[in-house]
């Protein structure tokens, strides 16, 4: 039975928390269960494995991707609309590096 607290969406966020701290490659579930405070095993209840982290993060960075894009071209056409296109996150790396290190 999953632990009461732990779902797929919590382990995705500290694994990309863990990821946006050490970076990508160094990402591994021992971490991640660490800063959740289970066991690995327990992360195993909730997603397939370590690719299967890797792949979720990806796909969250590319939905974060697309929403500041979005906001930022938001009204603006041609040229305007490239030049307000984001080549970082807000508060972060540049969003390249949360996908491939």
């Amino acid at each position: 039975m999953p632990r009461a607290g732990l779902t797929a969406e919590s382990v995705v966020t500290a694994g990309a928390e863990i990821a946006d701290e050490l970076g990508y490659a160094n990402l591994n579930l021992v971490l991640v269960a660490r800063r959740l405070g289970v066991r690995t095993p327990s992360i195993y209840k909730h997603l397939d494995g370590l690719a299967d982290l890797q792949h979720r993060i990806a796909t969250l960075a590319m939905a974060e991707l697309s929403e500041v894009t979005r906001d930022a071209v938001a009204g603006r056409a041609g040229r305007a609309g490239l030049e307000g296109a984001p080549t970082r996150t807000p508060a972060g790396p540049p969003l390249v590096d949360r996908v491939v290190a």
